[in-house]
């Protein structure tokens, strides 16, 4: 079943690509002040990963706001940390019911990141609709359309390290 859903996101995502174009650019870390960050939880240990880029980004003076999704609730004590999301709150036709995400998808990030090591039609569905200007990722083939910064690590571990760095190097007037 998650196989199916995954399929019909997927074409109704490539309709929203070609039916609602948004402004996007390139914003730096510098210049951003409100960052969003999209997270997929795997395990427990991947709430630490996230709790360190938020504080680092918040010991820069950065407004960070944050989603996270996971395909089964894990129910730790991380898991109450941030909002969350399942399979369950976006439907087969890619329609948001759920709150936390309906106001992530509509706060306007002047740069989000989007932290998965793999593509998941869900968190695509995320990053269309969202009114972030600047999105950042791990480069999927194929799904260049989602993101205006890509990186590429060779290691798991250095993708939050990646993108950081290289959002760093922006330099925007």
């Amino acid at each position: 079943m998650r196989q199916l859903k995954n399929n019909f996101l997927a074409l109704n995502n490539r309709f929203i690509v070609n039916r609602t174009p948004q402004h996007r650019q390139i914003i730096g870390l510098q210049k951003a002040s409100s960052i969003g960050i999209l997270c997929y939880i795997q395990q427990e240990k991947d709430y630490d990963e996230l709790a360190a880029l938020v504080k680092t980004l918040k010991g820069e003076g950065k407004k960070v706001n944050v989603l996270t999704y996971s395909a089964q609730t894990l129910g730790g004590p991380n898991s109450l940390k941030y909002p969350s999301f399942t399979d369950q709150s976006v439907s087969l036709t890619g329609q948001i019911k759920d709150t936390d995400v309906e106001q992530f998808t509509a706060s306007v990030f002047d740069l989000l990141y989007c932290i998965s090591q793999e593509p998941l039609a869900v968190l695509d569905t995320v990053l269309l609709r969202s009114k972030a200007l600047c999105r950042a990722g791990k480069h999927f083939a194929n799904k260049e359309y989602l993101f205006e910064i890509m990186v590429n690590p060779l290691q798991p571990t250095q993708l939050i390290d990646q993108l950081l760095h290289y959002t760093r190097l922006i330099n925007n007037p």
